[in-house]
């Protein structure tokens, strides 16, 4: 991936503030600058801006964590079902000074500051979701007997009192929710409990009030009001919050950021993770009025930062010009307003000429430093670089662009030689009045073989032989090889050069003997 690096924005404080703003903003209609949830490309809202309540989108944003209004639930002995679900969290704030930061730690992020045109920009973060679910549980549990120390008394009160009871019977603690629900014990919210008597279900006596006894003797003890099996149903409440730090699956969150899209620059978004020291360029689109940059991510556990620099487009031509003492040199992109009537029919005659495509016209104007007069040729030829532009058309495959730059002086016009190097287009002139800037796509050409290479082979008709690569022995001799119109060697003359190869050793072998045998 192509990592490019950034200009420290300097001044800035060292502390980083990443405070979450109060959600509720979740929407992002495609194309507005609004920072929001999406699925599937469109914007949804998740929470009613009114009541704050779940939208059915939010209902199955929430439901693609796995909790839904209706889900059952059991804890120690209770069971029930969510009651509620609310949704926090998911909005952007600025991760200021965070180009300092960087370079305070001299992480990765700092390392690639100040290497090159790249500076800082704007940073956001997104505070995670929290989706908080009100649990409501229950039991039925039944009292065998309530009665009063006194002898009559309301079968009102002693419901009262069997309620009470039942709610001791039924312990519930935010450990044993935690564990049951597999989730932190400090998300467990405040555990409320409250009691309903289940009518008829208990058997009610009512007492009479007995006779106390006079001059130490007893009287008739009276009897006691009393509720036998009463069916009392506890009732607990409690939330639990949980924290995602990631999207739900199918979702996104766009971020726009709030710097405003400048034509003549190029911006790049980083996710840049600080605590794992990891800086990941991510894809970036601008919104529909072109006027701000959006990312779409599903990751909120990092900070996103744009960077951008200047870069050359065909209004605003990012130029280097040489320095010369005694001279002062200037380079001005002109406009079809401000260029000479003659001058512009003259350049655009021959751009349509040759085909070419217009990109910019220029002026290049020098004068003496000391006087400030005017220099329309110098001995030696000034070179001077243009950035090529950014917003060109796009090559077509199998094509390369040659740039033009075609000079208009004394009512000739030339074209200048150049050459793209770094990203510039270099040329040199050594007179100055009108120039143009232009380009053409041609075919791109097949890269010439070398003569090292033993497949570089001249093209040939069909069925004719090249010519022989020749290299030169030690002796001083040359030797030739035979290859076919192919470029590779021809396999149907081997037998014949074998055979051949036999016969010569034969026949120098008979010369040898016969040499011998005379001797």
């Amino acid at each position: 991936m192509r990592l490019r690096k950034l200009i420290l924005s300097t001044g800035l404080a060292v502390a980083m503030v990443a405070t979450s703003i109060p959600a509720l903003g979740y929407v992002n209609d495609a194309g507005t600058d609004t920072d929001g949830l999406q699925k599937n490309g469109s914007g949804i809202t998740a929470v009613d801006q009114e009541t704050g309540n779940l939208t059915t989108a939010g209902e199955d944003f929430v439901g693609a964590y796995g909790l839904e209004k209706d889900a059952k639930v059991t804890v120690s002995g209770l069971t029930g079902t969510i009651t509620k679900l609310s949704l926090t969290g998911g909005a952007t704030s600025t991760a200021d000074d965070m180009a300092a930061l960087a370079e305070k730690n001299n992480n990765k992020l700092g390392k690639e500051l100040g290497v090159n045109e790249y500076k800082y920009a704007d940073a956001k973060t997104v505070s995670p979701y929290s989706v908080e679910a009100t649990y409501s549980v229950s039991k039925t549990v039944t009292v065998d007997a309530v009665a009063t120390s006194v002898g009559s008394t309301s079968e009102a009160n002693l419901i009262d009192i069997a309620k009470k009871t039942a709610q001791g019977k039924v312990a519930l603690t935010a450990a044993e929710v935690a564990s049951a629900l597999s989730v932190k014990e400090a998300t467990v919210g405040e555990i409320t409990e409250a009691s309903t008597y289940v009518a008829n279900s208990g058997t009610y006596t009512d007492g009479t009030d007995g006779t106390a006894g006079t001059d130490g003797s007893d009287g008739t003890a009276g009897t006691k009001a009393t509720l036998k099996d009463a069916k009392v149903e506890v009732t607990k409440t409690f939330t639990v919050t949980y924290t995602k730090d990631t999207v739900a699956t199918g979702y996104a969150y766009d971020i726009i950021f709030a710097t405003t899209v400048e034509d003549n620059r190029d911006y790049i978004a980083y996710a840049y993770d600080s605590e794992n020291n990891e800086l990941t360029e991510v894809a970036t689109t601008k919104v529909a009025n072109g006027k701000k940059i959006q990312v779409s991510v599903t990751d909120l556990t990092q900070n996103y930062v744009l960077v951008s620099k200047v870069v050359s487009t065909k209004e605003n031509l990012i130029h280097e010009e040489p320095t010369v003492d005694g001279l002062d040199i200037k380079v001005t992109p002109n406009t079809e307003t401000n260029l000479d009537k003659t001058a512009k029919e003259f350049i655009d005659k021959y751009v349509i000429k040759n085909d070419l495509n217009h990109i910019a016209y220029l002026d290049i104007a020098v004068t003496k430093t000391a006087d400030g007069s005017e220099v329309t040729e110098t001995e030696t030829a000034l070179t001077f670089k243009i950035a090529v532009p950014t917003d060109l058309p796009a090559l077509e495959d199998g094509k390369t662009r040659v740039f033009k730059v075609i000079r208009l002086h004394d009512g000739e016009v030339v074209e200048l030689p150049t050459e793209v190097v770094e990203g510039y287009i270099v040329f040199s002139s050594d007179k100055f009045s009108d120039f143009a800037l232009a380009y053409v796509d041609v075919a791109a050409e097949t890269p010439a073989e070398t003569p090292e290479t033993p497949a570089a082979v001249p093209e040939t008709t069909a069925g004719e032989d090249t010519p022989a690569p020749t290299t030169t022995t030690a002796g001083g001799t040359s030797t030739t090889s035979k290859t076919s119109s192919s470029g590779t060697a021809d396999n149907s003359m081997m037998p014949i050069v074998v055979v051949s190869l036999l016969l010569a050793l034969c026949a120098g072998s008979v010369a040898v003997y016969k040499e011998k045998k005379t001797l």
